[in-house]
């Protein structure tokens, strides 16, 4: 029996809790069977939380600890809700157990352990080996494929219990360096698209194709596609990943906290004389503590009363926005006004709402004869449906714009419009790069286009890609 899983990430209106409540009794409804698992995309941040299961074997009810490593330590309130309901019903977190977990899921604002497996308790000694795969094909999106392997009650001979990817020698997949609009980085990339990409095109990458058996428009894909990874190499090149620092981190109280913590292991280790001096330093070590986080507070108190002094000055509404923030203000919910003025009197209850209606009714109604009445706008409008009509009825036209070539105006047009700092796609290609890469990538990218469009044929490599050119 296996499950799927996906949590929604961020979600609040209580989807996820109403998935893992039906995942509890789906499974329960299974705890006969040992053959369970249960995996997915749970985006929960579990960090090291051990497995507190029920010992299934024991004669009187006790717990059992099965403890865990990761590269992950973060844990958020939704990583805990779900290892507690997941332990509660007799499933253990594989990632971590054997080994340490590793991370799946890599974003801009750092990386997280999120894709999780599930076993029974009573499986966990039938787990061979769990594996995040780094290989380049096997990467989706933004997150790595994870595998487990779990020992049968009866082997069948002759045959590996999962099959192994053919070594292709690619490293670890790898992550781009980021890209300013700076003018070095820039130029940096420029030049690399300009060498690698000029004269580019569909014919040109037939011509130079060897027979390899395969379709045309899969042989000018991949040309077009190895040029812009060499170009992207070459002027953008590869970051090594770091884990990100957390917001508010302070170099200074993390060095006295790390004191902090070995003065307090001395002073437990310490016994008679030693130990009151050690708790003595222990104390001192306290007083500093505090004193850096009140000089913290004193320092962010400091830069927002400047921030909300310039920007009173400058930016009334930034500034708003800020004395609200800092006063703990949520937005402004828009509702009907429980109060309306009238005739100079002050109505309450139903009245408001048939003072709002006759509002609506005089705003949508046309009457001619209201002084405010606007009739050359209302002409104007007539004037403009006609037309749209008229246009409606010549579908020709429109078939003739649909199936007339891309124009490099087009793709120019959407490479403009793309965002920054988006995930690159199973491609790895980000936006930045087809962004500030120069007229040479624009007018490949426009050729591979025109190609497939004229060929009427989507590579196979292509439908992977996460350009939204057509």
């Amino acid at each position: 029996m296996i499950g799927i899983v996906y949590m929604i990430p961020g979600e609040k209106s209580g989807v996820n809790l109403s998935t893992l409540d039906c995942l509890e009794v789906e499974v329960q409804q299974w705890t006969e069977h040992n053959r369970i698992l249960v995996l997915g995309d749970f985006n929960a941040r579990v960090g090291e939380l051990p497995n507190i299961v029920c010992d299934p074997d024991g004669e009187e009810e006790r717990l059992l600890c099965v403890p865990r490593t990761s590269v992950d330590t973060k844990v958020d309130s939704f990583g805990r809700r779900v290892m507690n309901s997941m332990n509660a019903i007799g499933l253990v977190l594989v990632n971590g157990t054997k080994e340490r977990a590793e991370w799946t899921s890599f974003q801009r604002l750092g990386n997280a352990v999120v894709d999780l497996i599930w076993v029974p308790i009573e499986s966990v000694s039938r787990v061979e080996k769990l594996k995040v795969w780094k290989e380049d094909h096997l990467v989706f999106g933004d997150h790595d494929m994870v595998s487990i392997i779990l020992q049968l009650e009866h082997k069948v001979e002759d045959k590996k219990a999962f099959p192994q990817p053919v070594k292709t020698g690619d490293s670890s997949r790898k992550r781009w360096n980021s890209l300013s609009s700076r003018a070095d980085s820039v130029q940096e990339l420029q030049k690399a698209c300009c060498h690698q990409l000029q004269g580019w095109s569909p014919g040109l990458a037939l011509n130079n194709a060897q027979d390899s058996g395969l379709d045309r428009v899969e042989i000018i894909w991949r040309d077009w596609h190895s040029k812009v990874i060499a170009a992207a190499e070459e002027g953008l090149g590869y970051r090594v990943s770091k884990k990100p620092r957390p917001k508010g981190w302070d170099r200074l109280l993390a060095n006295i906290l790390q004191e902090r913590n070995a003065a307090r292991k001395l002073r437990n280790r310490s016994v008679g004389e030693e130990r009151k001096a050690a708790h003595k330093l222990l104390q001192a070590l306290q007083r500093k503590v505090k004193q850096r986080i009140r000089e913290l507070r004193d320092l962010e108190l400091r830069k927002r009363n400047d921030l909300l002094a310039k920007a009173k000055a400058n930016n009334p509404r930034q500034y708003w926005s800020l004395l609200k923030k800092a006063a703990g203000l949520s937005r402004n919910t828009r509702s009907i006004p429980d109060e309306a003025f009238v005739n100079g009197l002050v109505v309450k209850g139903d009245l408001v709402l048939k003072v709002w209606q006759e509002a609506f009714r005089k705003l949508f109604a046309a009457d001619e004869q209201d002084p405010a009445f606007d009739k050359t706008f209302m002409l104007r409008i007539k004037h403009e449906v006609a037309q749209e009509e008229i246009k409606g009825i010549q579908v020709d036209n429109i078939c003739e714009e649909l199936n007339a070539p891309i124009a490099l105006q087009e793709v120019i047009s959407v490479l403009h419009n793309l965002r920054n700092g988006k995930a690159g796609g199973i491609d790895s290609l980000i936006n930045e790069i087809f962004k500030y890469g120069g007229n040479e990538i624009t007018v490949a990218t426009w050729r591979l286009c025109e190609a497939v469009f004229r060929l009427e044929k989507i590579p196979q490599l292509g439908t992977w890609s996460h350009l939204p050119i057509v």
